[in-house]
């Protein structure tokens, strides 16, 4: 299993506007397992003193991603067999990063389906003016798409 992080936002609609009730997004990201705190280990502090507030020893700051690709959902399982299930209702508006679009390209699941040993490989056998058509064909086959630029 890989460090995937979903974020499922619900967006509520202006009735008055003529809007629908409300439309549902996903944002599929690849984490640092260093940056994730178990349940687990989150439980633990509140038992040992409930009434604490705890603050972070460091600030680390913000951090802005540009998501211009998206997940099909009922070829996401690869890189997580949680991402169709949460993202049901957004089937059309579950995004990624360009750059983790690609690192999952890489996983060994989709380079056995295309019989290639690396991301490299298929860039080798792309010549010129294919390059960015190879890598989109690419990424679609193997259970992600990148939205052609306009």
């Amino acid at each position: 299993m890989y460090e995937v992080q979903v974020l499922k936002a619900l967006v509520l609609g202006e009735e008055e506007r003529g809007q629908s009730q409300y439309q549902v997004m996903c944002f599929v990201t690849k984490f640092q397992k260093g940056d994730f705190i178990t349940a687990d280990a989150m439980a633990k502090l509140r038992q040992k003193n409930p009434s604490t507030i705890r603050t972070p020893e460091e600030d680390k700051g913000k951090e802005n991603y540009t998501m211009t690709g998206w997940v099909v959902l009922d070829r996401a399982a690869p890189i997580s067999r949680h991402i169709a299930p949460l993202c049901s209702e957004a089937p059309d508006s579950t995004y990624a990063r360009d750059v983790d679009l690609k690192a999952w390209a890489e996983l060994p699941e989709l380079l056995k389906e295309t019989q290639k040993e690396s991301w490299e490989d298929i860039l080798q056998e792309s010549e010129g003016e294919f390059l960015i058509e190879s890598q989109e064909e690419f990424l679609k086959e193997s259970q992600v798409e990148v939205p052609k630029e306009s």
